[in-house]
Formats: C-alpha cells, structure tokens, sequence
C-alpha cells in the first residue's frame, strides 16, 4: 500500500513538473537555433604580424624585413605611435616608452592583448563572447541586449566593461572605463580612463579583423582608427597557460631574457663595430638618480656635462664617475652645449616641467650662455612669443646655437631667431658633422641632414633611417666621432652611421637612451643617459605620489672610435 502510494505521488509531480519541463526544452529549442546562426572562430588566435615569434621574443617578421632592408610591419599597432596624441597625450606617451625597458608587465590587459603575441581563444554564446589569452586574461563582452551600464554602476578596470550586438557575421563592441593601459602593461598606450573604444570584429578568409576607433577626449586630437587583424598560430594545438613571473624583461643583445645581469642591467652582449666598437666591451653606470641627466656635452679637458632639469642645474660628471654641480640657478635645465672655444649654452625651460602642473613662475623659457659673463641671448621669437618647451641645443661656434621646439630653429649670438626645418612629425636631437659642413637633427624615426657652407644653409635630405625602431618616439640625442661617424639614440638602441649614411650597427643600451657624448681625456669613452634607475635596494624607482618619472642611470662605455676635440 505505502509502495502505491508513493508511485502516486511520483506520478502527480511528473505530471506537475512536464509544463514547466517543455518550458525548458523550448528555450533551449530556441537557444540552439539561435547559436547555429552565430559565427564559429575556432582556433588559438594571434596578432598577424606576432605570428612565429619565438620564445626568446624574436619576431621573425622583423628579423627577415631587416636582412631584406624592408619597412618593417607595424606589429603592434595599437601602442600608439602613430595616434594623434595631444601635447599632453604625447608627452605621456614619450615617457611611458622611454622607462618601459627593463619594467616587468603584470598582464596584457586592454586594448593590448588585442594586439599581442600570445594566443587568444575566441568562445562565442549568444549571450556572451568570452576572450582569453595563455596568462589567463579573460575578457567577456555581453551581447544578450543589455544596454551599457549607467555611469554609477561602472568603474574602471583593467579590461572595462565591453557590450556588443551582431550585424550578420560583424561583432559590434563599445567599451568603456579602462584603466589607463599603460598603468597595467608598460608597452601600452597610456589613454585615459574617459577614452571609449568601438570594434566590429569579422572573419575574412582566413584573418580575423577588428576595425578599432579609440575616442580620448581628454588625449588625442580626434578619433584614431586602427586595424589589427589575426591568424591562427599552427604552432598550438592547446591553450597552454603561462604565468607572468617568467616575464622576459631584459634584452641580453640578441633576445630578450629573464632578467639582464650586472649592475643596472649592464651584462649585455654588445656587436663588435668595425673601428667603433670592440667585441665583449660592457657598459658601466656611471651616476643614477630619481632625476634627469639630460641633454649632454663634454669640457675642454673631456668632462661630461648634463642638464638637470628638476635641480635647476648643469652637473659636471669626471672620469672618476665624481659628480657635482658645475653651473647652478639654470631654471628648468634642458640641455647644454659647450663650443669649441669653451662657450658653455644651455636651456633653460623655465617651469614647463610636465611634473610641475601644480607650479606657475613668469620667467620664459631662453636660450643662455653661462659662466663669467652670463647672459640671455634670446628668450622670445621675433614675433615676441614665448620659445616655449625648448628641447635640445648645439653650439653654432658664433656665440649662436641651433635648438629644437617642434621645428628646428636657429638663434643667432644676437638672439634672431630663423626657422631652419620644418618637420613632419617633430625635431629633437640636432649636432654637426665634426668639419661642420652638414647639420642633423632628427625628425622621429628619420635623420635628416642640411648641408651648411661657413654656416649658411643648403640642401635639406633625408640621411638616414631608424629602421629597427617599431614604436616610441624616434631619435632623441645625437653624438659624432672625429671620423665624422653619427651616433643616434633609439629604442632600439644607439645607431651608428657612417658619414654617407650608411648603418654600421646598433648598440643596445640596457635601458631606453635619450643622450649622449664622448668624453674623457682622450674621448674615447661614450656616456649614455637612460631613463630610469634603481633605487639602493635595486628596484625601479617609482616617484611616491605617482608624480612624472624622471629617473634616469648614466652608462659609459670604452670605444675605439674617438669623439672630437
């Protein structure tokens, strides 16, 4: 009786139950309708031009554009390099770039595992679409209709909030609120956390396309379109999960490595270069501080001089690696250029220090002539603007200078300022061949060269190329040894070209150089400055309050070429 009874009873709840249980069948009827219609992107995805690289960071692609004397391929594109930054957009982009080398990164984070080497594998539902990468990065992007979230139900993360729809086989995304990339990953754009990013994401043959437009309106000038595509990497039959404590952080000459050994990251395996460089020399730090040591030059007796900016000073560094101010009360001490009669001019940028938001002072930005008789040879145009942000300077031996601020300038002893090149992206280093009769100054990525005749310009033309710098800023500081051979800093390192322009080699430097000279008695030593520096308990120094890092390591090395005299 009790057996019948709790049959009964099983049977009334079925019977109670089948409404809701073809409920269920139905929706999942429909979902699966729904899913036949959804693209499939099998595979483990990868930035097209990141396909092949090594484990030791070589990318392939690179390496053989190089041997064939090719462009090389923008492989990653969505750095930013070419975005059209504010003023202040780009100065935040220069200095992301030039303290990356040598940070270790905690993730790719967003937008840049879009562009990365690591695989991505692609799960598509229809109500969401889930990205993840080999360091378990996981991105979702909600397509079952809901709207953005309101303003005060979001907050910015390392991979924002993503919601898409589809448009056939076109996934259609907005994303908002993401942390400033470049605070997560150190090779990321630094755009701000106002920044929306739209993405439609279709397969075409055998790519996997996102048309990308960034909005900033806080740092760049307009909307930025970019394009990165992918290819599935034969070479993974597997998610295989990595862990970014094997982050490779040094660059050890040909790849990059754990970690760079040596003090500063100095045991780096530098190229012999044909009378420049002598196989297994190694790079030294000389002076390393939380500020700059920027824009340099040598003395008579083969000192090195730099500009200190945040000290309002030009420091004199011996051979001895001792270390003091020579010149004090440079207001915003850019760069200094002794001439070859001993004249020392530097820059005085005044209180444009980006770090110094908070600071206003009257005093313009000038070009000065120290020592005994100091003196302001010019601190406005001739129109009586403002000099602005002055970069960089080189003595023209006629009490006179050429110096960089978007274009590059001339300004005569008297203080005439001539307009000598426009560029068509900006000016930075500017130097003379050691007989005077061409005049450099970089414009990003090229070096052009003006022919000069007692100091009257000539012919402008394109010298050379940085054709292994893919990212940053370009050309920065700028050097020449007394056979008239050219020293450029790059991220790449320093190039080295000869006088017809041909490219002899690059030397790595173990962080991003900025300046540089040769010095000491016989000025066969090259001192570099590199932006960042270890603090005594060997970490990176990092400013306390998130304040502009200006940290920076002076490295010298032995060379067989020698500078002039």
């Amino acid at each position: 009786m009790i057996r019948k009874l709790a049959c009964a009873v099983s049977l009334a709840a079925l019977a109670a139950a089948t409404p809701a249980m073809a409920d269920h069948h139905e929706e999942s009827d429909a979902r699966a309708e729904v899913f036949a219609e959804l693209p499939y992107w099998p595979g483990y995805w990868v930035s097209e031009f990141q396909a092949g690289t090594a484990i030791g960071g070589q990318n392939t692609q690179v390496a053989e554009a190089i041997e064939n004397g090719e462009p090389i391929p923008d492989f990653m594109a969505l750095r930013g390099a070419d975005a059209p930054w504010t003023e202040e957009g780009l100065q935040r982009f220069a200095d992301v770039r030039a303290i990356s080398r040598g940070r270790k990164a905690t993730g790719w984070g967003f937008p840049m595992m879009m562009n990365a080497a690591t695989p991505l594998q692609i799960t598509i539902t229809p109500e969401q679409v889930i990205i993840i990468n080999a360091y378990n990065e996981a991105r979702y992007i909600y397509t079952d209709g809901r709207p953005m979230p309101d303003e005060l139900d979001m907050w910015p993360t390392t991979y924002g909030t993503s919601v898409g729809h589809w448009e056939g086989d076109t996934l259609v995304v907005e994303t908002r609120m993401v942390t400033t990339p470049s605070d997560f990953f150190h090779g990321a754009p630094p755009f701000s956390e106002e920044a929306v990013y739209h993405e439609r994401i279709t397969l075409e043959g055998d790519r996997l396309v996102s048309q990308m437009v960034i909005e900033d309106p806080v740092l760049l000038t307009e909307p930025w379109e970019v394009e990165v595509a992918f290819v599935r990497d034969e070479g993974f039959d597997r998610m295989i999960q990595f862990d970014w404590d094997n982050d490779r952080t040094g660059f050890d000459g040909e790849y990059n490595t754990i970690e760079m050994g040596g003090e500063n990251g100095t045991a780096m395996l530098l190229p012999a270069i044909d009378n420049v460089l002598e196989a297994g020399s190694a790079w030294e730090v000389a002076w390393s501080g939380p500020m700059t040591a920027d824009g340099m030059s040598v003395t008579p007796e083969g000192h090195l001089l730099f500009a200190q900016e945040q000290s309002n000073a030009i420091w004199r560094l011996t051979p001895d690696d001792q270390a003091f101010v020579e010149y004090p009360y440079v207001l915003g001490a850019g760069a200094v250029s002794v001439a070859a009669d001993g004249t020392v001019l530097a820059i005085e940028r005044g209180c444009t220090d980006p770090g110094l938001n908070s600071l206003t002072c009257s005093q313009p930005s000038a070009l000065m002539q120290l020592g005994e008789q100091r003196r302001t040879i010019a601190d406005e145009f001739g129109d009586g603007s403002s000099l602005g942000r002055l970069n960089d300077v080189h003595a023209d031996g006629h009490g006179g200078a050429w110096v960089t601020q978007g274009a590059l300038w001339h300004i005569s002893h008297d203080g005439e300022t001539t307009m000598v090149y426009q560029p068509e992206a900006f000016t930075n280093g500017v130097i003379t061949s050691p007989d005077g009769s061409t005049l450099y100054v970089t414009d990003m990525r090229n070096v052009m060269g003006i022919t000069l005749d007692n100091g009257v310009r000539g012919e402008t033309s394109l010298f050379a190329t940085l054709d292994e710098d893919t990212e940053g800023f370009g050309g920065d500081g700028m050097a020449v040894d007394a056979e008239g051979r050219l020293y450029v800093t790059g991220d790449a390192g320093i190039y080295v070209f000869a006088p017809d322009g041909a490219k002899l080699g690059v030397i790595p430097v173990p962080r991003r150089a900025i300046t540089l000279a040769f010095a000491g008695a016989d000025r066969r030593t090259l001192y570099v400055g590199a932006m960042g520096a270890p603090t005594p308990e060997g970490e990176d120094w990092v400013p306390p309050g998130g304040e502009r890092n200006v940290a920076m390591t002076v490295y010298k090395l032995p060379m067989l070429a020698a500078g002039p005299r």
